[in-house]
């Protein structure tokens, strides 16, 4: 599941820089900011899923719906409340169909479920074929997208990305290739779905 987090956090990673350039989303105001700030931030899995719900409470329409399904799959996954994390990445589905880090998040998530209903397994197997047309790109040195000026982000943000960078500049550090990485998550998410409808 390590990998999981790499390829979705990866997937994330690189949209984040696209919606941060050129994106019209816009914060409630300066406590929705925070309060998202502090959810992301925190390292404690049930802290953070009590700070993901008080956003959800205080702000339901947000504009950062996404990020925070996101994050309350993940922080779910992460305390071994697999159901709750399989609903949430459900969730971001219904706000687009094709988002990758959710069908890569239903695809690896779908065999952790102790007794998953038909609806579950067909919603990993359409998800695992269409991941199958999804084509995964390790995220380039820079941040910069070819032909797009980058905005200035905030401290925090860029001393991520700067950290990111120098990672990606390190040769000892392996990259594995995330496309072999989601054609295995496919691969072994389709193994399991047709092993439970025999």
């Amino acid at each position: 599941m390590v990998s999981l987090c790499r390829i979705v956090l990866t997937v994330i990673v690189s949209s984040l820089g696209v919606t941060a350039q050129s994106s019209s989303r816009k914060w409630a105001g300066a406590s929705e900011y925070n309060l998202a700030a502090e959810a992301f931030q925190e390292r404690d899995a049930n802290q953070q899923i009590l700070l993901l719900h008080r956003w959800e409470t205080q702000y339901p329409h947000s504009e950062f719906e996404r990020e925070r399904n996101v994050s309350f799959a993940l922080a779910h996954r992460r305390m071994g409340q697999f159901n709750e994390s399989f609903a949430r990445a459900t969730a971001l589905l219904k706000l687009d169909a094709n988002d990758t880090a959710a069908l890569l998040l239903v695809v690896a998530l779908g065999p952790t479920l102790q007794q998953p209903s038909s609806d579950q397994i067909k919603r990993v197997e359409s998800s695992a074929s269409k991941l199958k047309s999804v084509k995964l790109m390790p995220l380039r040195a820079s941040t910069e997208r070819a032909g797009m000026s980058r905005r200035p982000l905030d401290a925090d943000t860029e001393q991520v990305l700067a950290y990111i960078r120098e990672r990606r500049r390190d040769p000892a550090v392996f990259r594995p290739d995330p496309d072999i990485l989601k054609n295995r998550l496919v691969e072994s998410a389709l193994a399991w779905a047709k092993k439970l409808k025999q």
